[in-house]
């Protein structure tokens, strides 16, 4: 899956919904784009903990991994 759809993914997976006398139900755009963003922070950070343990040494997977995560969270900002 490429970013830009991951982002979408997320964003709608981790939307937040909101009621309203006026509107009724909606979708809170801006807090569902927060949360997705708190998603990719988090695995971001499990990269960062994970290299912590390993002493600096990373595989290409791993560095791959964390750039593709890196380019969902700014998918996710351009939302």
């Amino acid at each position: 899956m490429i970013p830009k759809e991951k982002a979408k993914q997320l964003k709608e997976k981790f939307s937040v919904q909101e009621f309203n006398e006026i509107k009724g139900w909606y979708v809170n755009e801006k807090e569902s784009k927060e949360m997705a963003i708190a998603v990719c922070d988090e695995v971001l950070a499990s990269f960062d903990s994970f290299m912590d343990a390993r002493k600096n040494f990373r595989h290409e997977l791993e560095i791959d991994a964390e750039r593709y995560w890196k380019a969902v969270k700014a998918e996710i900002e351009k939302l």
